[in-house]
């Protein structure tokens, strides 16, 4: 079963566009990624039926518009998730095959099996009203595996969790997310979860697709700025990008660098001689002993330091602006930087989309 989006916009009464275009289509796992305000909510609205919008949703190759509410046979996981708080939690996990006339002799061990899986067995006797704030949650967000449905759309599902329960949260709804044979969406902020979840993910920034493939396409060969900076700890600078026959380089630091892209891989050989943003990881960014001074290369000291899952992230202020280097120690002499050329992206300055063909 293949869920396809096509030319979806979507506008508010107030005229502001919510959604510009957006197209994906998937028959497994998808991630939907994005900040705050993206358009992740509105999107998986729209593939719901509850929003009025223009272009395509098609849910097994048949118009949404086409197929009545109660036949769409759609799960899904808002924010503002409800439980029955006077029902015991085996009541609320059995509520959606009780309403579809399922006998108790079938729903039971279902229930028993969901319960299993996301460490609810042990309170099933429990009103709901009894449980803390990640039980309740974690009794909606367990209903929903209950079954086989067509499609699931999980929006933000581990966000209202506290710190110490989302990840376990996580861990159990992505084996049980995995086991289903129907169409997933999975809409989070969370580039990590969209990592461990799903082979194939798209990128929204305020409505528009910036990025639609794998996530490791997304890390290591963004198509825009914004794209590269939500995976964090990335640096950019603008330098001028220039040619040496059938080669590019950049001059960095002092430093000259070839890059891997040649002329032929640019989408316009006028970049050539411009001004572009040159992006790069942290931790791409290499300190060298001072010793290569007297070659003319410039030299830095660290202006600060962060601290970050043990290791340390120095501040460093060049010519071109603050770049950040991951480093083992605290270093306080002089250095100089250097740049691994596989790990540079290159983006046009106005616009922040990638200038080289992928």
């Amino acid at each position: 079963m293949k869920l396809e989006v096509k030319k979806l916009n979507l506008k508010y009464p107030s005229g502001e566009k919510a959604l510009s275009d957006v197209s994906l289509e998937t028959d497994g796992v998808i991630a939907v990624v994005g900040a705050e305000k993206s358009g992740k909510t509105s999107l998986l609205r729209c593939i719901a039926g509850l929003e009025s919008f223009s272009g395509e949703v098609l849910l097994g190759g048949e118009k949404l518009q086409n197929i009545p509410a109660e036949c769409r046979d759609i799960q899904l996981f808002f924010e503002n998730f409800s439980v029955f708080e006077n029902k015991t939690v085996f009541s609320n996990l059995a509520y959606p095959l009780k309403i579809r006339g399922e006998r108790f002799s079938e729903i039971k061990p279902k229930v028993d099996s969901v319960a299993l899986d996301f460490g609810l067995y042990d309170v099933l006797e429990f009103k709901a009203k009894r449980l803390t704030e990640d039980q309740k949650r974690t009794v909606a967000l367990a209903r929903l595996f209950l079954r086989d449905a067509k499609f699931t759309l999980l929006d933000d599902p581990t966000a209202g969790f506290s710190k110490k329960a989302s990840g376990e949260a996580f861990l159990r709804m992505k084996k049980a997310a995995l086991k289903k044979s129907g169409v997933v969406v999975y809409a989070t902020q969370n580039i990590g979860e969209a990592f461990e979840i799903a082979d194939k993910a798209v990128f929204l920034n305020f409505g528009q697709v910036k990025q639609t493939g794998s996530m490791e396409d997304m890390y290591y060969r963004p198509s825009f700025v914004v794209v590269a900076e939500a995976f964090g700890d990335y640096n950019k600078v603008e330098t001028t990008l220039c040619a040496d026959g059938d080669k590019l380089f950049v001059t960095l630091f002092g430093k000259k660098i070839t890059l891997a892209k040649t002329p032929e891989d640019l989408l316009s050989e006028d970049y050539i001689g411009k001004r572009v943003i040159v992006g790069f990881r942290y931790s791409g960014v290499k300190i060298v002993s001072s010793s290569a001074a007297k070659n003319g290369v410039n030299t830095y000291r660290f202006s600060e330091f962060l601290t970050k899952c043990g290791k340390y992230v120095g501040k460093v202020e060049t010519e071109l602006g603050d770049v950040f280097v991951e480093t083992d120690e605290k270093f306080e002499g002089e250095f100089t930087l250097s740049v691994e050329s596989a790990g540079i992206n290159l983006f046009d300055v106005s616009s922040h989309g990638s200038i080289t063909i992928s």
